[in-house]
């Protein structure tokens, strides 16, 4: 005589290897076994200490090829990636203004500052784009194809250019050979 681990009601059999009293019970044990494996398997997780604060943090083993060398914590992952951000538009920023002073204002000559210094586009017919410290870095090639269709000037002489200020004759004269 022999018990069903499903139902645990006795039944006779004469086949050595069956286990169940009826195919119904043979299937509620496999599927009630089959989850609780997967669930265990997928809640296993992996134990980790965060680097920054010193909180203890799960790695599940499923997607621990994702989060093999995972140091941080979420929330201290998530500050480590905006400190990135803002590192990386920090130098972005500074590389583009070292451009524009190490031209300078083609009117004037000012290059003390290169936040005070504009592209203006010799044929704004030609524009495709604003040039910026984010597309300078983004988008290299196609940013400098705009700039070389530009001059840089400080925000005086720009705002001059566009305000049709009344120039002298000679000024009218070098301010067309800028453009």
């Amino acid at each position: 005589m022999k018990t069903c681990p499903n139902c645990l009601k006795d039944f006779v059999s004469t086949n050595v290897r069956k286990k169940y009293c009826c195919k119904a019970c043979w299937t509620k044990y496999h599927i009630k076994q089959v989850r609780e494996l997967s669930l265990a398997s997928y809640f296993r997780m992996n134990k980790r200490f965060c680097k920054k604060c010193g909180k203890e943090f799960a790695v599940h083993e499923r997607t621990n090829n994702k989060s093999f060398g995972k140091r941080y914590c979420q929330s201290c992952s998530n500050l480590a990636h905006k400190e990135a951000a803002r590192k990386w538009q920090e130098n972005a920023r500074k590389c583009f203004r070292e451009m524009k002073e190490e031209i300078g204002c083609q009117r004037c000559g000012y290059n003390r500052y290169g936040g005070a210094l504009d592209f203006h586009h010799k044929k704004p017919s030609d524009k495709k784009m604003r040039i910026t410290a984010q597309m300078f870095h983004t988008k290299h090639k196609q940013t400098m194809q705009e700039v070389k269709k530009c001059i840089v000037l400080c925000r005086n002489c720009h705002a001059e250019l566009h305000g049709n200020f009344p120039y002298s004759a000679i000024q009218r004269r070098a301010l067309e050979d800028v453009r």
